[in-house]
């Protein structure tokens, strides 16, 4: 996943682009995400960030949702899509996944506690929903689009404004090579 996109982000920079975002739709992805942002600004001369757009649309779902945690095919992801393809989904099929909330460790998305890991789904949840899709509504979905939507726009636009410095060296002697710690 990270050579696969750090090949298009590097193509986009061979090719002229200075500015580079990259919108993650997928939590698990988020530190690979990072990663390539950051191996991008390493290996390119261009600038790459990275974002998800959940956190964009966070203050518009906890007006509107019922269930505390957000994590996987939840009361979030599915009222999204209930919203965008309320063809394709199956609310008779929806269900509630086991979720563990500790002080410092937690399984929810949001990652508001200190400790971030992305575990098995397998060890949490038989369905693949790791929240509460049960309360997820078009409505609830509508919020979230259009939250996330403007937060997008509005990142991108202090994007295309964000100044670009001139990188300077700061090593103090030539960047050793061939040392093993």
């Amino acid at each position: 996943f990270i050579a696969f996109c750090l090949n298009i982000t590097k193509s986009v920079a061979y090719h002229g682009f200075k500015k580079i975002l990259l919108v993650n739709g997928h939590g698990s992805n988020t530190p690979l995400i990072d990663l390539v942002a950051r191996r991008t600004v390493l290996e390119t001369e261009s600038i790459c960030g990275a974002l998800g757009y959940f956190p964009l649309a966070m203050e518009a779902f906890n007006k509107v949702k019922d269930t505390a945690v957000m994590a996987h095919a939840d009361e979030f992801e599915t009222s999204l899509y209930l919203h965008l393809a309320p063809e394709r989904v199956q609310m008779d099929k929806a269900g509630a996944g086991d979720d563990v909330m500790g002080e410092y460790v937690s399984s929810d998305s949001v990652y508001s506690n200190p400790v971030r890991f992305n575990d098995f789904w397998g060890r949490w949840t038989d369905l693949g929903v790791h929240g509460d899709a049960t309360t997820a509504t078009a409505a609830k979905g509508q919020a979230i689009f259009e939250a996330a939507v403007t937060g997008l726009v509005d990142v991108v636009r202090e994007w295309q404004q964000w100044p670009i410095a001139e990188r300077m060296d700061q090593h103090r002697g030539a960047v050793q090579k061939g040392i093993r710690w």
